[in-house]
């Protein structure tokens, strides 16, 4: 579990965001929601330590990572798997390399044992046989798939995605979406999910963070997004015709 408790951050005097408290929860899909530009990448950072917050605390199992020293955060890092939003492939390694590079970095494992802890997350992900593909060769969310596999390749506690289907067609997105839920429920991972993509919210989604100008807005599970009374969150759940569709669903299913 990560929690997360006052979190402010300011840049050149213009707050960011303000005193956000929040919890995501161990084996579950946890999703910050919410328009372009509001925060949910700030807070990310905040919590992955890439940008230290102005003001706040970040729990990850009960450790204040905020006051651990430099070499003890590391030790949580070590933890964390992150798929960017754009894949971040290295366009002059093949898969297998760009897959294994956090084991490169952060283990000593053997030649042998990094190989064959490459070919099981290859596997996990559906691309068995593109060990020696170049990034240039693939597709879209064959990037993704990549990106995927190579944030699991040290077993992570904690898994954070930005925008994972960003840039891919619905189908595509949908498999992506199916694979990151897989993968967090059987090794019990603590997923953090930020999107504006509804179709996830609603499609893998289980704990629900609504941004808004910087704010935090709502918090819940996301059977409760229905019978939340807020104009800001009705609105930008109501953006697509999707939520009429998931509360038609959600009636047929009781």
């Amino acid at each position: 579990m990560i929690t997360f408790q006052n979190i402010s951050q300011s840049f050149h005097n213009k707050t960011i965001l303000h005193n956000i408290s929040g919890q995501f929860y161990t084996g579950k899909i946890n999703m910050v929601i919410g328009k372009s530009g509001t925060g949910k990448s700030v807070l990310l950072k905040n919590i992955l330590g890439i940008i230290p917050p102005t003001q706040g605390k970040v729990f990850y199992d009960h450790q204040n990572f905020t006051a651990l020293t430099n070499k003890k955060k590391i030790l949580i890092k070590k933890k964390i798997g992150v798929l960017f939003q754009g894949g971040a492939l290295f366009d002059a390694k093949t898969v297998a390399e760009n897959v294994q590079l956090p084991l490169d970095f952060f283990t000593t494992m053997s030649t042998k044992e990094k190989k064959t802890r490459v070919a099981q997350c290859l596997s996990e992900v559906g691309l068995t046989h593109a060990h020696n593909k170049m990034p240039a060769a693939l597709s879209g969310g064959m990037k993704k798939r990549v990106g995927i596999a190579r944030a699991i390749i040290h077993h992570p506690s904690y898994l954070f995605c930005d925008e994972p289907n960003s840039g891919l067609d619905p189908q595509t997105a949908l498999i992506i979406d199916e694979l990151i839920q897989k993968i967090t429920h059987t090794y019990k991972i603590t997923t953090i999910i930020v999107t504006h993509d509804m179709q996830a919210v609603f499609g893998i989604g289980e704990h629900i963070l609504f941004l808004d100008q910087g704010k935090k807005i709502w918090e819940g599970a996301k059977k409760e997004l229905p019978n939340a009374k807020i104009p800001a969150l009705q609105a930008f759940l109501f953006a697509g015709q999707i939520m009429k569709t998931y509360q038609k669903n959600l009636m047929e299913s009781k």
